[in-house]
């Protein structure tokens, strides 16, 4: 992969990762808000239910920056783009769609499958 392709995968990895961290903040910006709009009981249960969806995305928000965060890094090692199964290149249109992917196409497949629950025998 060329420099000027990393960098275009790098600037997308970063925009999403500024991404997520700005919805992260409005996100819980809003529950913040509607919480202080409530009253009473409906305030007490609507706070459990926030906190739950809130800790929830967060988990998933997490990682998912992670991700990312590992994705840039492999840039700075140049592996980024390299199938870590394998060890082939992961085509740039997977890398488009999935920037942070680390797996081709063929392996991801494949990871996919033997994660596939097997239905059980009657």
């Amino acid at each position: 992969m060329n420099a000027e392709q990393l960098d275009t995968f790098k600037g997308l990895l970063e925009a999403r990762l500024q991404a997520l961290l700005q919805s992260a903040g409005a996100t819980l910006e809003e529950l913040s808000e509607q919480h202080a709009e409530l009253t009473g009981s409906q305030a007490l249960h609507t706070t459990d239910s926030h906190r739950d969806f809130s800790l929830r995305l967060q988990a998933r928000e997490r990682a998912l920056m992670r991700r990312i965060q590992e994705a840039l890094a492999r840039i700075e090692d140049d592996s980024y783009g390299i199938c870590v199964a394998c060890g082939a290149e992961i085509g740039h249109r997977r890398l488009l769609a999935r920037p942070m992917a680390t797996h081709c196409i063929d392996c991801k497949t494949e990871v996919d499958l033997s994660e596939r629950p097997r239905p059980t025998p009657l």
